[in-house]
């Protein structure tokens, strides 16, 4: 499972990249983990434009 976190690119979108180092640098995460926490924050993210019918503006 963790293979489908590697292939995210966190580094593809500003805020997924800042996101990720913040992660990395602050928390002291590992890199998985970092990816782990990116991809459930996008899933949440996803889930509130669907449910509010709007575009995600990042």
């Amino acid at each position: 499972m963790l293979e489908a976190y590697g292939r995210c690119r966190p580094d593809r979108l500003p805020g997924a990249k800042l996101h990720d180092r913040k992660r990395r640098d602050d928390r002291g995460d590992c890199h998985a983990s970092a990816l782990c926490n990116l991809f459930n924050r996008m899933i949440g993210q996803l889930c509130d434009c669907l449910k509010n019918r709007h575009l995600l503006d990042e």
